[in-house]
């Protein structure tokens, strides 16, 4: 009996199945396909291609942006990196005894 109130609390906190995230997802592309049979083989060549280059251009700018985020991260000037060398020395002192 314990194993079944303890499925219902883990259940209850942990966050909801994938497959409810994708559903929109996957009905959106069954929509495409579904139109996309009335289109001939070059406009499906083209609507492939123009989805390549949307893949491949928000790849660049999730890149960009996390290089973008690491690079404007907060920078130490000298005096505060002796201050933090003379704390990481005072912590080194209690933690050793």
């Amino acid at each position: 009996m314990k194993k079944k109130s303890e499925k219902i609390e883990i259940n209850m906190v942990n966050e909801p199945e994938p497959e409810i995230y994708q559903l929109s997802a996957k009905q959106t592309i069954k929509q495409i396909l579904l139109k996309s049979e009335s289109l001939n083989s070059k406009e499906i060549e083209e609507l492939i291609q123009k989805l390549i280059e949307k893949n491949s251009q928000q790849q660049k700018v999730k890149s960009f942006n996390f290089q973008k985020f690491l690079l404007s991260g907060p920078v130490m000037d000298d005096s505060q990196y002796q201050d933090y060398l003379e704390h990481k020395k005072h912590f080194n002192t209690w933690r050793v005894k």
